[in-house]
């Protein structure tokens, strides 16, 4: 298993769907699906926020680069 991932794959390796990624992660099931399909890019404050709920497999480096 790889040491770090995208959102996506996180969320598919969890079992999860969108809706259950924005309850856990407590942002809107908009904004969870835009970072996750790559249409926007979280904040440094929220990439902080998310690699501290996917305890670090979704680092902020990992919304670096593509779109």
């Amino acid at each position: 298993m790889k040491t770090t991932m995208t959102l996506k794959e996180w969320r598919d390796l969890k079992g999860l769907t969108n809706a259950d990624l924005a309850k856990h992660l407590g942002i809107p099931l908009n904004t969870v699906v835009n970072y996750v399909y790559g249409h926007r890019k979280p904040s440094l404050e929220r990439a902080h926020l998310i690699a501290q709920k996917t305890k670090n497999a979704v680092p902020p480096a990992s919304f670096i680069g593509g779109k």
